[in-house]
């Protein structure tokens, strides 16, 4: 039987820690550790669900831009991840389009900053930020009535205009 914990790390951030419950105090020593990164309040992805690729990138850093691989590619297989139902990737490929390749891939990078950590956190924040825009549901519209004062103002309006159109007309004798 497993004690599952999860803690805080930052604001999208869970560590889980599974330990053995039994009553000697050894056991209360975490078995293993797997980050999760909270998408929704209801859908969490692991850390071992992403992929990530280094290369050198263009910006702040002076020479060190030269020599080391700071820019951050963050990738997502949507079909691979079982945090998602299919409707939930279907959703995420049509307002994604562009950041979700032909496999159901999705991409995100990162390049802004001079250290391959800090582009790290800001690949996976931008790519909870994408994926909660795209799980993100549209309200419904609520079909409003328009009033009727509003219609006849309308109508005199096209009727006014009508008038003084058909007084520029020619008079025929």
């Amino acid at each position: 039987m497993f004690l599952v914990d999860y803690f805080h790390i930052s604001a999208s951030r869970l560590i889980r820690i599974e330990a053995i419950s039994a009553t000697t105090p050894e056991t209360f020593f975490p078995k293993s550790e797997i980050s999760m990164i909270q998408i929704t309040d209801s859908i969490y992805i692991s850390e071992n669900d992403l992929a990530f690729s280094f290369s050198r990138a263009s910006g702040p850093g002076g020479q060190n831009v030269n020599k080391v691989s700071t820019k951050v590619a963050v990738l997502l297989d949507l079909d691979a991840c079982r945090a998602f139902s299919e409707d939930d990737r279907r959703r995420i490929r049509e307002r994604l389009p562009n950041r979700v390749s032909g496999e159901g891939v999705l991409r995100v990078e990162s390049g802004r900053h001079r250290s391959q950590a800090a582009n790290r956190e800001a690949a996976v924040e931008r790519l909870v930020e994408l994926i909660r825009f795209a799980l993100a549901r549209k309200p419904r519209r609520k079909k409003t009535k328009l009033p009727y004062a509003v219609k006849e103002r309308r109508l005199d309006t096209k009727k006014r205009r009508s008038e003084t159109k058909s007084a520029r007309r020619r008079v025929s004798y």
